[in-house]
């Protein structure tokens, strides 16, 4: 009998609540799983994967994506004990767009507005979303071959700001669910590197509790 060290996904609630009361876990060092996927998220080129917009926060998730087993790719939804709301994926940029040249963006972060061509964007990149139908049969969908390999980031944003303790690394959980609505948990671990918004929010704190 094959023997996987796999975990399964309430064995990644526990860990993520171990974590986020202050419990040292090391991710590299556990097994992740294989099946249907082998999942990996890059480090950012900005340094950071969250970063401060003018009404919430901005998220990007850069995915190496590997099948080990045919799959059609129906949706990505990101969790965490950090995340009061759920992350809403943007749609095509509306301002910036033309000559079948399409753009996912960031508007307002410390960065400047982040733009992101579709061709290096997985908001679009599942099997039967709108954002697939508009594009093609320009794109790639989320249909994978075994051995088949899809790159590219999720852009999105959240309503929430994060507090000044949350840390630079945080655990999250990425459901990557088929057309059967059969969802399969990997874990990641995001940059929180936001050096000017996180001063913002410590001065902000600071004048509540003087004036109170």
């Amino acid at each position: 009998m094959i023997r996987s060290d796999a975990l399964q996904p309430a064995q990644w609630q526990i860990l993520r609540r171990l974590q986020a009361v202050g419990c040292p876990l090391d991710y590299e060092e556990l097994p992740e799983p294989t099946y249907p996927l082998r999942v990996r998220c890059a480090t950012s080129a900005f340094g950071t994967h969250l970063f401060s917009l003018p009404s919430g926060m901005g998220i990007i998730v850069p995915l190496q994506i590997i099948a080990s087993a045919p799959i059609t790719i129906n949706r990505f939804d990101l969790r965490a004990d950090w995340l009061r709301n759920p992350v809403t994926w943007v749609s095509q940029c509306r301002q910036h767009w033309g000559n079948f040249k399409w753009y996912y963006c960031l508007h307002g972060t410390p960065h400047g507005d982040l733009q992101f061509k579709w061709e290096t964007a997985l908001n679009h990149r599942t099997g039967n979303a709108g954002e697939s139908k508009r594009l093609s049969p320009f794109i790639q969908d989320g249909v994978l071959k075994r051995g088949a390999e899809m790159k590219g980031s999720l852009v999105g944003t959240f309503p929430d700001t994060l507090p000044v303790s949350i840390g630079p690394k945080l655990a999250a959980t990425l459901n990557i669910e088929d057309l059967f609505g059969k969802k399969y948990p990997y874990s990641v671990v995001l940059e929180n590197k936001q050096p000017a918004a996180r001063a913002e929010l410590y001065k902000a704190s600071n004048a509540d509790t003087s004036s109170g």
